[in-house]
Order: structure tokens, then sequence, then C-alpha cells
């Protein structure tokens, strides 16, 4: 019982997290900085090896660089960059990274589509008949709340990590 409510925690981050980041476009500090410290009293209370906790937060010192640097390059936003960072630390290392970025980047093209669709169907709406809708739709900025894709990549990856050796014993 004990386990399953400290394993809530994470799970429920990051569904607060792409919920704030769709309202909001915005995920705050208080809520990437609680996801990062809150792994570590669920780690000590699951006994977690400090090779393995070692082998997490090089996870998240690795993606919070890469990220930072395409935070730099304005590919993406900052909460974006702290949320993938914190969600890795709970993910840990290869193969699993991988695993999560992939999840993520394909959930984040699902959430373009998606979004471009509906985008289309209000600009074309809006400006029915007009010569150059296309390209307007086209040429229209998209804003994404990658939060969502984010939260998405983490739940489909996280059953697969050292987690379920805790819970499965």
């Amino acid at each position: 019982m004990t386990s399953m409510l400290v394993f809530s925690i994470f799970p429920f981050l990051l569904i607060y997290a792409a919920i704030s980041d769709f309202r909001t476009m915005r995920i705050p500090n208080w809520l990437t900085g609680l996801m990062f410290l809150s792994f570590f009293p669920v780690a000590f209370i699951a006994g977690m090896p400090w090779d393995v906790m070692g082998w997490h937060l090089a996870a998240f010192g690795v993606v919070l660089a890469v990220c930072f640097g395409l935070f730099a390059f304005g590919l993406i936003g900052g909460g974006d960059a702290k949320m993938l960072a914190a969600a890795a630390l709970w993910i840990g290392w290869w193969p699993l990274m991988g695993t999560y970025i992939v999840y993520t980047t394909l959930f984040g093209g699902l959430l373009a589509i998606i979004m471009k669709v509906w985008q289309a169907l209000q600009l074309e709406h809006g400006i029915w008949g007009t010569e150059g809708v296309v390209r307007k739709i086209l040429n229209k900025k998209l804003d994404l709340p990658y939060g969502a894709a984010i939260a998405a990549g983490a739940l489909v990856t996280i059953p697969e990590t050292w987690w379920r050796t805790f819970l499965a014993g």
C-alpha cells in the first residue's frame, strides 16, 4: 500500500504539469522542482542502490545540459527543458532514456499534428474562401503545450524502469 502511494507522486506530478501546460502554456518552476526533489525520498524508501541512483542523476544532468542548449537556441521552452530533465531523473539512464526520448518525440509529433489541424479548422472558419488559406495556416506559429508529450512519454516508459523491480518485490 505504501509503495503505491509513494509511486503515485511522479505520475500525479506529470499529469498536473501536462494540464498546467495546456491551460497556461507554462510549467511552473515549483512543479519541476517538486518533481526533482520528490525523487530522493522515494528512491530512499524504495531502497534504490547508490550506483543506480548515480545513473539516474547522470540522466538528469545530461538531459538538462542538452535541453538548456536547445533552450538557448530557442528550440524549446525553459519549462519543457526542466520538465524533461526532472522526468529523466525518474527514468534513469540507457536504454530506457532512449525509449523515453523516442516516446516523448512521437507524442510531441502527434500533439503537433492535432494542434495544427485544430488551428487549421479555426483559421479556415474565419477566412473561408480567401486566397492563400493553406499558406496562412502553415505560416502561423504554433505553440505546443509540450509538457503533455513529456508526461505521456514518461508515463509510458516508467513501468519498464528500475522502479518495476521494487513494485514487483
